[in-house]
């Protein structure tokens, strides 16, 4: 089983990126074949352009392109870290699902249907949030951030979302509650995402 982390998050100090070192952390200690992509850090190129859309319809994508889904292609499962803003993905993942999850390579359009090529694949998703659990519930925005990002890329690829976990409310929390937020990431890390071969 080979993992794929999807890092999306500009501050080091951040608390994503405290969620990505316990996802690290239980990975290692399975002795998981792992590799990460911290999109920032590594400065993704997240505009799509033209040339793009023309390279792809020829099949000849960018070097860059090209790279991206070769790694995705030889994952087995995808763990994306990101936090949420404006109820959406950061504006480099979107870009990323742009120019990456394209035509072709992710999905087939055919005259009579649409298909997910990325069959077999699994993903897992954990999330921050500015707003509480109370207002998620509330107004809807989990199952419409859910409807949007499991359902309208993933799983319109072909891939199985094994979970999307939300940790809510991270600048009001406590450095207790942050620690619980991040032991709960561990627990689903090792009952849910870490499948022993």
């Amino acid at each position: 089983m080979k993992y794929r982390v999807i890092y999306t998050h500009p501050n080091p100090k951040s608390f994503n990126h405290a969620v990505l070192e316990a996802v690290m952390e239980e990975l290692e200690h399975a002795g998981a074949d792992y590799e990460i992509t911290d999109l920032y850090a590594e400065s993704f190129d997240p505009v799509l352009v033209n040339s793009d859309i023309e390279a792809l319809r020829t099949g000849t994508p960018s070097e860059d392109i090209v790279l991206e889904q070769k790694m995705v292609s030889e994952a087995d499962m995808l763990i994306f870290i990101f936090p949420v803003w404006w109820f959406s993905m950061p504006a480099i993942l979107k870009g990323y699902t742009d120019r990456v999850f394209s035509a072709g390579f992710a999905f087939e359009i055919t005259e009579k249907s649409v298909s997910g090529l990325l069959e077999g694949k699994k993903v897992a998703i954990f999330n921050t949030t500015g707003g509480s659990s109370e207002a998620y519930d509330n107004y809807g925005y989990g199952d419409a951030f859910r409807k949007c990002i499991c359902e309208g890329i993933f799983r319109f690829c072909g891939m199985e979302v094994l979970l999307q976990h939300f940790l809510y409310a991270v600048p009001a929390v406590t450095t207790e509650e942050r620690e619980k937020m991040l032991e709960e990431v561990r627990i689903l890390m090792r009952k849910t995402v870490i499948i022993n071969n």
